[in-house]
């Protein structure tokens, strides 16, 4: 046999607000006042925007550091004639 209370619904410790004048008790949890969904878009949006960012100025860091290296090789070779024996 099963225990019937073994699946009942345990009532929650918050208490939630209600809509009010309804005469229902289904709480509501999202619409207050806007900001929530701004923040639902917006976080992620910032998240994308950190990221992307970043991955920019890292590879921007590595085409500068590219660049002195070649600019570096170039002097290197005009100082010693292009052959090495300067």
């Amino acid at each position: 046999m099963t225990d019937p209370l073994r699946w009942a619904v345990v009532a929650p410790v918050v208490s939630l607000p209600t809509v009010a004048g309804s005469g229902s008790s289904t709480p509501v949890v999202a619409h207050q006042g806007g900001w929530d969904e701004i923040l639902m878009v917006v976080g992620p949006l910032a998240v994308i925007g950190l990221l992307l960012w970043r991955a920019n100025r890292r590879v921007n860091a590595e085409l500068e550091q590219a660049a002195t290296e070649a600019a570096g090789d170039d002097d290197e070779t005009q100082m010693t004639g292009g052959d090495g024996t300067g």
